[in-house]
Formats: structure tokens, sequence, C-alpha cells
């Protein structure tokens, strides 16, 4: 094997590693990025999304504004692609798993039913019109997970 594919394999182990770390569950049942979040208000910069350390993307917990949890796997350019999300109740309960959801520019999305929805149950919108980024909305937080 040469070197080049061995440094190669080095960082894609070492990603996989990062990738496990923020799924592995605490003992209450939550994801370990979810238990430990610093929730915010504050918008998390596209940017943040494209180049932060999920499978293609970044990994944002997100407590909604019904009082759920969830881990969200994401990426953006100017769509972005919920990869996947796991829904838990605040007791840690697993409520549901999605795969590969697109949201559209300017689009409002519901976590707790993993649908674009445009009404006070949204969590999280996905704005492109000042600059792309990911806001929190109607009384929901999130946090971006570190790897």
């Amino acid at each position: 094997m040469t070197l080049t594919r061995c440094v190669v394999l080095l960082l894609w182990l070492a990603a996989a590693a990062g990738v496990a770390a923020q799924i592995q569950q605490d003992e209450g049942g939550l994801p370990r990025c979810v238990a430990s979040a610093k929730w915010s208000s504050d918008p998390i910069r596209g940017a943040d999304l494209w180049s932060a350390g999920g499978p293609g993307g970044a990994f944002v917990a997100v407590k909604t504004n019904a009082g759920n949890y969830a881990l969200l796997s994401v990426s953006a350019l100017e769509t972005l692609v919920i990869e996947s999300v796991q829904l838990f109740s605040g007791a840690g309960t697993l409520l549901f798993e999605k795969e590969y959801l697109r949201v559209p520019g300017g689009s409002d999305f519901d976590v707790d039913t993993g649908k674009a929805v445009s009404d006070p149950t949204a969590d999280l919108r996905w704005n492109t019109t000042t600059g792309k980024r990911l806001e929190a909305l109607n009384g929901a937080v999130m946090y971006r997970c570190q790897t």
C-alpha cells in the first residue's frame, strides 16, 4: 500500500471515529452530542454546515419547540440536505429516524414531523436571502456538534 493510500485510510478512519462519537448514546438514551449541547438560538453559517465533520457536512443537535430532541446530519450548498434525522422524546426514547430530506432555500422545517411547513410548528429555516444560514424558529434552539 502506498503512503498516500495509508494517509487517506487513516484520515477516513479518524473521520469515522468522530462520527461514531457524535451518535453514541449517553446514559439517558440521547446521543452524546445532544446530551452535551450548548443550546443557542444563534444562526449557524452555511459554510459551517458544509465543512464541519459529518458524512457530508455537520451534525446539528436541535431542541424542538415541542420539547423533543433531534440529531441531524446535514450538508448545505444552495439546498440544505438533511442526510438523516433521529428524533427523541425529552426522556431520550427514539421516536423516529428519517433519511435524506431536501430543504430548499427560504424554506421552514418542522423537525418533529420531518416535513417542510410554513406555520408556528417550524423549528428551522434554511435562509439563503441574507447569506446562507440555518436559523432556529419559534422557540427551538440548536447546536453544531464539534467533532
